[in-house]
């Protein structure tokens, strides 16, 4: 999938288009509903900055770090002391890790989900999961949504050309 960009490169025989050019032409001619894809695929421009890795490693240095207050800070959450009723820093710690503890599980959960995802995704596009990056996988996608645009876009102004010069 990060090849794709290189489709502009590849051209006819002739040497007079690209398969670029072939396809804006043939999604414009037959297909002109489907040229709104590169709207749609706006929220990719974030996408492709966001690394699901990165991410997951934060969250687990996020739930370390609450696994270590709750066994520094609060021993007697595992020791089953209660806390003495006016040590109001280990009632605040204690109530902080029962909400963040499950906070942080979902998060991880959604972020394994959303890497499962990704795989799954990579496996469609025929790329090989052990060098997959989404980071590059995107900005291939984005790199080829700009090309298009590009593209449709010289090719309005062609035909608008062309119209404006058979009208004389």
């Amino acid at each position: 999938m990060v090849d794709l960009p290189n489709v502009v490169c590849l051209t006819s025989t002739d040497g007079k288009s690209t398969l670029l050019e072939y396809v804006v032409l043939h999604v414009q001619k037959h297909c002109p509903e489907a040229l709104d894809f590169v709207d749609e695929l706006a929220p990719l421009r974030v996408a492709k900055t966001v690394s699901v890795r990165d991410i997951q490693e934060q969250l687990m240095q996020l739930r370390d770090g609450v696994k270590n207050i709750m066994e520094r800070v609060l021993p007697e959450a595992y020791n089953k002391i209660p806390p003495e009723d006016d040590d109001a820093f280990c009632l605040s710690m204690e109530e902080f890790c029962a909400n963040a503890c499950p906070r942080a599980n979902k998060i991880q959960e959604a972020g394994t989900r959303i890497r499962d995802e990704l795989l799954a995704l990579c496996e469609f596009t025929g790329d090989d999961k052990a060098t997959f990056v989404e980071t590059e996988f995107f900005a291939a996608i984005c790199e080829f949504v700009e090309l298009f645009k590009k593209q449709h876009k010289k090719l309005l102004e062609k035909q608008k050309k062309e119209q404006r010069k058979a009208a004389t």
